[in-house]
């Protein structure tokens, strides 16, 4: 394994790594390492299949072409290779759900969407409202901590959960369950 150090200031945004833009103006210094690669399918990481939900904002005429705007903020192009099930009107401004095809860069970035179906959403599908991963790509913490209001996480359960009820009551509940 060897390494470069290389002393560089970012100057403006670098294209797929929205994460250094605080850094823009700023002198850093990069590490470049060699690092063995594992022989995978190239296919398998550079396209796959993924289901995104969010609001179409635009729709050509043909309905070759939709602009998705995810829960994120992301824009995502998505190209339709599906037959039509539904006219331009009746998508725009709607939330819907897209199945298809996502080929990446070698940096793991979306590049083209290929869509095959589009149905309308349904709630549970909000966790498809973020741009698609790569597979085989590294979690950052960052995507696993979600903020949780009154609707989420352990707020949801509680409420739901046996409060004063007395261990008979809840007994006799389960009984009459089954």
């Amino acid at each position: 394994m060897s390494a470069l150090r290389i002393h560089k200031r970012i100057d403006g945004p670098i294209p797929g790594l929205p994460e250094l833009t605080p850094l823009i103006g700023k002198t850093v210094d990069i590490i470049v390492m060699e690092v063995p690669t594992i022989e995978t399918s190239s296919e398998s990481i550079r396209s796959q299949r993924v289901r995104l939900a969010g609001i179409v904002k635009s729709v050509d005429e043909h309905l070759s072409a939709l602009i998705l705007l995810l829960d994120s903020g992301d824009l995502l192009n998505i190209s339709w290779i599906g037959s039509a099930l539904l006219s331009p009107s009746e998508l725009l401004e709607q939330r819907v759900a897209v199945d298809g095809t996502a080929r990446f860069s070698d940096h793991g970035v979306p590049t083209r969407i290929e869509a095959d179906a589009v149905a309308p959403a349904r709630p549970e599908d909000s966790f498809f409202s973020r741009p698609p991963r790569a597979a085989g790509q590294m979690l950052k913490s960052s995507d696993l901590h979600k903020a949780q209001d009154s609707t989420s996480g352990m707020a949801q359960v509680f409420g739901a959960w046996p409060g004063d009820e007395s261990d008979e009551e809840v007994l006799q509940a389960l009984e009459d369950v089954e």
